[in-house]
């Protein structure tokens, strides 16, 4: 295996309260364990979960203020790899 690495999916079940949903966790399978996976995962929760956070009082946290950034940063294109 030398030179490849291994990735798994696991598949995680919630806990009371957030409905039984699942969701899958990415891992590696090497020495070092996940923080060997380097790579830009991006999960979004529900358009209501964020509408919940700005009903709360805090104002620009809402579903259609955030997806512009959302949109952006699966998008990001790195022009240098020189950042300092």
């Amino acid at each position: 295996m030398a030179g490849k690495m291994a990735v798994r999916i696991r598949r995680i079940t919630s806990k009371a309260g957030l409905g039984g949903r699942t969701s899958d966790v990415y891992t590696a399978a090497v020495v070092g364990g996940g923080t060997v996976v380097n790579d830009m995962f991006l999960n979004c929760g529900s358009a209501e979960d964020y509408d919940a956070w700005e009903k709360l009082g805090n104002p620009g946290w809402g579903w259609n203020d955030l997806l512009p950034y959302f949109k952006k940063v699966r998008f990001l294109t790195v022009l240098s790899r020189t950042f300092y």
